[in-house]
C-alpha cells in the first residue's frame, strides 16, 4: 500500500489531503436543506403548466409553471435515479437562480449564513461519486436520502472570502465555456441556414449564372457498397490491429477510431475491403438508426474499414465534386426524403435501391460545386476550431477545479 506524503500545511482527513486551515464537516453541519419548498408534481401541478417559472428534476428543467415557489440562488442534487451511476460523465449538482420551482426528485440546498455559500456545495459535489451513499430501491433505481445527505463530509475553507475567491474562479471558467459553447450553436444554426441556400441553388455565388438541372443519385454515385457481418467471416476483436467501423463510430461528418471501435484482424480487414474497396473520396453512410449519417474519407484507409449497415458511396467524378455530395447529402431536403424513406418502427433503416433513386438539383459547373463545398468546409473548420478550444478550456478548468478544491492551490 502506497503512502501519500503529506505536505507540510497540510493534514490527512475522511476526504482527502486539505489544508490545515480548511474544516471536514457534515452537509448538516454547513448546508441547509431546504426540501420543504419542493413541489411534488400532481394534477394540480399539471394544470399549472406552459407557465414562465422552470420547474427542475435532478438534472434538467422539465417544464414550466404559471406559478413559483422557491426564489434565491440554490444548489440541487438529486435524490433518486440511476443517474448518479454516471458521475463521471454529468454533474451530480445544478445551481439555479431567481424564481423557479423544484419536484420532489431533487434536494434544494442553500449556503448557511455566515459558514458557506451555496455555490461550494455546487462545485465540491458536482462531479463526485456519491454512489456508497445511495440505498437501491428496485430495479435500476437508487436513492440519496435527505438523512444520508446531511451526514455527507464536505471540505470547506474556514472563511467565505476563500470560499468566493475559489468559485469566482470556476464561476469565470464555467461562463467562458458557456460563451463558447452559445457562439458554436450560432455558428452552426448559420451554416446550417447558408447550407440549405448555397445547395439549393436559392443563393448563388457571384460570377455563377449557369443552369442547375435534376438528377438522381444513381447518376452521380458511380458505386455503392458495403462492408461485412463478421458472422462466418471473421472474429471481432481477436487481437487484431485494424479498426471495424460501424455506425456508432461515425457522426456528424467525424470518424472516431478509438477504444469504443472493435478490431479486426488484417485477414478480416482484406476480406472486407474486396467488397467495400473504401477509396479517398468516397462517402460512408448510416443505413440503420441514424439513417443518413455520413463521413468523407480523407484518404484512403489502411488501418479500418466498414460493417454490412454501413454504405459505401463513390461520386462520378465527372458530374459531381465529392465534397459538395457530402454536403448535400446533409441538407433538410434530402434528410426529409430519407426520412420518408425509412422503414422499421423499432429499427429504422433505409434500402440502397431506395438510396439510388433520390433525386435533387446540382449545378452543372464543378467550378460552382467547388467553390460551394470550400464555403461550407471554411465554416465547419471554423466550428472545429472553437470546439477544440472550448474542450482545452474545460481540461484546464477540471484539473483547476480539482486543485482548488482540495486547497493544493490557494488563492491570495
Amino acid at each position: 500500500m502506497v503512502t501519500e506524503t503529506i505536505k507540510q500545511g497540510f493534514k490527512q482527513t475522511e476526504v482527502g489531503v486539505i489544508p490545515e486551515d480548511w474544516n471536514v464537516k457534515s452537509i448538516n453541519e454547513t448546508f441547509d436543506i431546504c426540501n420543504e419548498l419542493r413541489l411534488p408534481l400532481s394534477k394540480d401541478v399539471r394544470k399549472k403548466m406552459q407557465g414562465i417559472y422552470p420547474y427542475y428534476g435532478p438534472t434538467k428543467i422539465l417544464d414550466y409553471l404559471n406559478e413559483y415557489r422557491v426564489e434565491g440562488e440554490y444548489a440541487l442534487i438529486g435524490e433518486d435515479g440511476d443517474h448518479f451511476l454516471k458521475w463521471r460523465d454529468m454533474p451530480m449538482t445544478q445551481i439555479v437562480y431567481g424564481k423557479f420551482n423544484v419536484n420532489n426528485h431533487a434536494h434544494i440546498i442553500k449556503g448557511k449564513k455566515n459558514i458557506t455559500i451555496t455555490k461550494w456545495f455546487y462545485y465540491f459535489f458536482k462531479n463526485r461519486d456519491l454512489t456508497h451513499h445511495l440505498t437501491r430501491q428496485g430495479a435500476g433505481r437508487f436513492k440519496l436520502s435527505k438523512s444520508t445527505l446531511g451526514k455527507i463530509l464536505c471540505a470547506i475553507p474556514s472563511t467565505i472570502s476563500e470560499q468566493r475567491a475559489i468559485v469566482e474562479v470556476l464561476n469565470d471558467a464555467d461562463l467562458l465555456i458557456d460563451f463558447i459553447d452559445k457562439l458554436i450553436a450560432k455558428k452552426k444554426n448559420i451554416k446550417q441556414s447558408v447550407m440549405q441556400e448555397l445547395l439549393t441553388g436559392k443563393r448563388r455565388l457571384p460570377g455563377f449564372n449557369g443552369e442547375w438541372y435534376k438528377v438522381i443519385f444513381d447518376e452521380i454515385i458511380s458505386n455503392f457498397t458495403t462492408g461485412l457481418n463478421p458472422r462466418k467471416n471473421f472474429i471481432l476483436n481477436s487481437g487484431g490491429d485494424f479498426y471495424y467501423v460501424t455506425i456508432k463510430n461515425f457522426s456528424n461528418g467525424k470518424l472516431y477510431l478509438d477504444e469504443n471501435c472493435d478490431k479486426i484482424d488484417r485477414l478480416a480487414f482484406s476480406k472486407i475491403n474486396k467488397r467495400s474497396d473504401l477509396k479517398k473520396d468516397d462517402i460512408i453512410f448510416a443505413s440503420i438508426g441514424r439513417v443518413g449519417d455520413v463521413y468523407l474519407i480523407k484518404e484512403t484507409p489502411t488501418n479500418w474499414n466498414i460493417n454490412e449497415s454501413v454504405f459505401s458511396l463513390r461520386p462520378n467524378k465527372h458530374k459531381i465534386v465529392p465534397l459538395f455530395l457530402y454536403y448535400l447529402l446533409t441538407i433538410e431536403n434530402v434528410k426529409n426524403i430519407l426520412d420518408n424513406l425509412i422503414t422499421g418502427s423499432t429499427f429504422q433503416s433505409i434500402k440502397m435501391a431506395d438510396l439510388k433513386r433520390i433525386s435533387c438539383m446540382i449545378p452543372q459547373s464543378k467550378e460552382e460545386q467547388t467553390a460551394i463545398g470550400k464555403i461550407l468546409l471554411d465554416m465547419d473548420s471554423e466550428i472545429d476550431d472553437l470546439e477544440k478550444k472550448r474542450n482545452k478550456y474545460q481540461m484546464i478548468k477540471e484539473g483547476t477545479m480539482q486543485q482548488l478544491l482540495t486547497g493544493r492551490i490557494r488563492l491570495k
